[in-house]
């Protein structure tokens, strides 16, 4: 357990920046394209780093929440379902997963 806390979430300062960036404007939406647009920085930071669990389980929680918000659930949630369990099979430890 110490050791996972000890764990950087990401060795890359550019990924982990995005992931504060999007926890800083995650409520700044207002509808179904402004809260995509919104998810941008976790895209951003799963593309340069695809290990990094915390944004990779973010980024799945919010499109299945938009998945039981707006019409089009389908996708969302397929997404949504993909990311985490890329999350999981990286860190199965991980509360964020």
């Amino acid at each position: 357990e110490r050791e996972h806390v000890r764990r950087r979430p990401t060795a890359r300062l550019d990924a982990y920046l995005l992931y504060l960036e999007w926890q800083r404007t995650r409520e700044d939406w207002d509808d179904r394209d402004s809260q995509y647009a919104s998810l941008d920085p976790l895209r951003r930071a799963i593309e340069r780093d695809p290990a990094f669990v915390e944004a990779r389980a973010a980024y799945a929680y919010e499109l299945a929440l938009m998945g039981m918000i707006y019409d089009g659930a389908e996708a969302y949630l397929a997404e949504a379902v993909v990311n985490a369990d890329e999350a999981l099979r990286l860190d199965p430890s991980s509360a964020d997963a």
